[in-house]
């Protein structure tokens, strides 16, 4: 996907963002992601919304950068001051991890 983007730089930081804060993400993910989860599901059932749990289950589930996607709006033509609104500009989109059926949380 990176070869498809008219300009790497934002996506180049991005993926070293990604990489430096691996470990940190991953001590994080360990100790809140039940509590998030039980959190999710509750609101489900009581259909309410919860926006801090929301962002902070998508920060925590973003793939590696290598499972990140083209934007289908702009085909990654990010360069030359184009903005998009599929992207905002950088070309391609974050994706996120699939959660294995045994680590999703449907007690409330």
């Amino acid at each position: 996907m990176r070869d498809h983007l008219e300009d790497k730089r934002a996506f180049d930081r991005d993926a070293i963002v990604y990489r430096r804060l691996g470990k940190a993400r991953h001590d994080f993910r360990g100790l809140a992601k039940e509590l998030l989860l039980k959190t999710r599901a509750k609101n489900i059932t009581d259909r309410v919304s919860s926006p801090h749990t929301t962002m902070t289950l998508a920060v925590l589930d973003v793939d590696h950068p290598k499972c990140w996607l083209l934007c289908s709006y702009c085909g990654g033509r990010n360069g030359n001051g184009i903005t998009c609104e599929g992207c905002s500009g950088c070309g391609y989109k974050l994706n996120r991890m699939e959660i294995p059926k045994s680590q999703q949380s449907t007690n409330t």
